[in-house]
């Protein structure tokens, strides 16, 4: 036969039951809690470094547009100064053709060429110097870009090292705390 409980130890274990049942339950909403806050901080550590991912494609978008630019530039600078050559080389043509043509001019048109030449040679150096000065500021730029950038990705990459340090800090300042009674 079965032995009987006592009605009064029955009941005791009863609210025993359901008070651990109760705490258990306390238990599990504050776990989910804790859940749902971490799954938030990982969710905003998402969206940082998608952020960065994006400030980083219009840095190089932006370095890359820079980059044609200069390069559209000089092969500009380029196209003029071969005309200029070309223009220069064609009047001293001109000039040879009628020194050939008239014996009475001579000695003015051989002045007038060297007065050409000079002018050329002086204008082909203020555009080698001008060249030149374009090519060391698209040096200064590029450089000067490059080192903005390099200063932005290590800022960055600090920031998400501190981040990740100060979340991996978080995550073990945090206690598991059981609810014992």
């Amino acid at each position: 036969m079965a032995r009987k409980k006592d009605p009064k130890k029955q009941e005791n274990e009863e609210r025993e039951l359901k008070k651990m049942n109760d705490m258990l339950a306390a238990e599990i909403n504050v776990l989910k809690w804790r859940i749902a806050t971490e799954q938030e901080k990982a969710d905003r550590s998402r969206a940082g470094q998608n952020e960065c991912r994006q400030k980083l494609v219009d840095l190089n978008q932006a370095f890359d547009e820079e980059s044609k630019r200069a390069f559209q530039m000089t092969s500009e600078m380029k196209a003029q100064y071969k005309v200029m050559v070309k223009d220069l080389d064609e009047k001293i043509g001109n000039l040879e053709r009628e020194l050939n043509g008239g014996e009475s001019d001579l000695f003015e048109k051989e002045r007038n060429i060297k007065d050409m030449v000079r002018t050329k040679d002086k204008e082909i150096d203020e555009k080698d110097n001008e060249i030149r000065e374009l090519r060391k500021k698209i040096d200064d730029m590029s450089q000067e870009f490059a080192n903005m950038l390099k200063a932005t990705l290590d800022k960055m990459q600090e920031r998400i090292e501190l981040a990740n340090t100060q979340w991996d800090s978080d995550v073990a300042e945090m206690p598991l705390k059981r609810l014992d009674s």
